[in-house]
């Protein structure tokens, strides 16, 4: 007999079935997790657009159910020689058509998603930078060739790796 009332999670785990949506609207964010054979209901509403509702809500049902779950963590940022970060200036492809850009400007580190704006990523250590206006932080992996040859972002409770292309491979940003 099938168990309906468990599921698998990523990491194989038994956990209480599961209905639920998130959205977004005009600066507002939601998400709605319903466990019907435990008769409980989270719901997490922020008027923060990139507050990473769906993982507060992970996080209190792991709570709920006696699972592990991780605390949010400030975030400290690092002061380095800014030369370092021509280290990482590139295109990196994502996905197919999807470019993370990594530039620099007045000592500064900047990342730009394909049609997203850029910002600012600041610099935890001297391969990895977290972002502010979002829950995410990127790691950028160096070859003996002194360049970044590929950067993991991790965002959402996943890692996504995004390889470095060249201009010759015909990607660019504009």
């Amino acid at each position: 007999m099938i168990d309906q009332a468990y599921e698998r999670d990523a990491s194989g785990t038994r956990v209480p079935a599961r209905v639920g949506h998130g959205g977004r609207i005009d600066s507002f964010t939601s998400s709605i997790a319903r466990y019907p054979t435990k008769q409980m209901v989270v719901i997490v509403l922020s008027n923060l657009e990139t507050a990473p509702v769906a993982q507060i809500s992970h996080d209190l049902a792991a709570i709920l159910f006696g699972r592990e779950y991780k605390l949010p963590q400030k975030r400290q940022a690092i002061t380095p020689n800014p030369a370092i970060y021509e280290t990482y200036v590139g295109d990196y492809e994502l996905a197919p058509g999807i470019i993370l850009s990594v530039t620099t400007e007045s000592q500064r580190i900047f990342a730009q998603l394909t049609g997203q704006n850029q910002v600012e990523i600041f610099p935890e250590s001297a391969t990895q930078f977290s972002l502010k206006v979002v829950d995410a932080q990127l790691t950028f992996v160096v070859e003996e060739t002194g360049k970044a040859a590929r950067v993991i972002l991790h965002q959402g409770g996943r890692d996504q790796t995004a390889i470095r292309v060249t201009a010759e491979e015909g990607f660019s940003q504009s």
